[in-house]
């Protein structure tokens, strides 16, 4: 007999049990784990802190770790997590590590802590200005480990790129599941970037690494224009089957509008770039239906 995802709530208590969370308030309303894993990762993006996995007695678990508690307060708490569910709450106020190395096998290996400081720092501060030494020093390695695990910075740069384009990929996967019909599916994705716009809004990385690498043989830039052609493909397929009398056209358009969104909501109201959003999709799904 197959044994259901833990809930929510299970989870945090099991992260509660090996000190990686301590719970806030209980948690109402089941959350399996795969929509855990997604809204952590959602919240995660939303205010550019890293989101770290560990295993749970079912299997790998996420957790909220090593962010501010402000951030928390402000993000989580307020937006990212509570609006997201069926009005379920995850409220948790994450575990601080003490200053040092983690003890040996107590924590995430070099890799994986290199890989959660680059996503830090390239998203906060941008490619370019994230060198080894910085990165390093955020993941609290040595540089003998960097070069174990990745020739280059660009070599980092591309296998980050590659992460964040699977976990776009794992995402719409598991909105089309949730969402069979096309025009729903849309809705939903443009809903979900829209809702951590008005949140707090956060630079896509692809965009930023084609800005930052304008040589088109850039290692980076190349792995960038693979998942924005992908995105392209993705958007064309589904207005395709939601009607639209010029899919192509208006994939380019949809992309066009979320990317333009997300550079709205740094220079003004997030509100405004998340309704933005939101009506060019209703736009180009009314032309579907005409």
């Amino acid at each position: 007999m197959t044994r259901p995802d833990p809930t929510a709530s299970e989870i945090l208590a099991d992260l509660t049990a090996t000190g990686q969370a301590r719970p806030r308030t209980s948690l109402p309303g089941p959350v399996q784990a795969a929509e855990w894993r997604r809204l952590a990762r959602a919240a995660g993006r939303s205010i550019g802190r890293p989101v770290r996995t560990y295993a749970g007695p079912d299997g790998p678990v996420a957790a909220l770790h090593d962010w501010p508690v402000d951030d928390v307060e402000r993000t989580i708490h307020e937006r990212a997590l509570r609006d997201a569910v069926d009005g379920a709450t995850l409220e948790a106020i994450p575990h601080q590590r003490g200053p040092g190395r983690p003890r040996k096998g107590s924590g995430p290996g070099a890799r994986e802590r290199i890989m959660t400081a680059a996503e830090h720092l390239f998203k906060t501060d941008g490619f370019r200005a994230s060198g080894v030494d910085t990165i390093t020093e955020e993941a609290d390695v040595a540089k003998a480990s960097f070069y174990k695990y990745f020739g280059s910075r660009s070599e980092l740069e591309v296998a980050y790129l590659n992460l964040e384009h699977q976990r776009s990929v794992d995402d719409l996967a598991e909105r089309e599941q949730a969402h069979p019909v096309a025009a729903d599916a849309l809705v939903d994705v443009v809903d979900a970037a829209a809702s951590l716009l008005a949140v707090a809004p956060a630079a896509n990385v692809f965009i930023l690494a084609t800005v930052e690498y304008p040589e088109t043989d850039h290692p980076a830039c190349l792995a960038a224009q693979t998942h924005l052609q992908w995105r392209h493909r993705q958007f064309t397929r589904l207005l395709t089957s939601a009607g639209h009398p010029s899919p192509v056209t208006a994939a380019t358009d949809l992309a066009a509008a979320l990317d333009g969104a997300e550079l709205l909501a740094h220079v003004s109201d997030h509100d405004t770039a998340a309704g933005s959003a939101r009506r060019a999709l209703a736009r180009l799904l009314v032309e579907a239906s005409q």
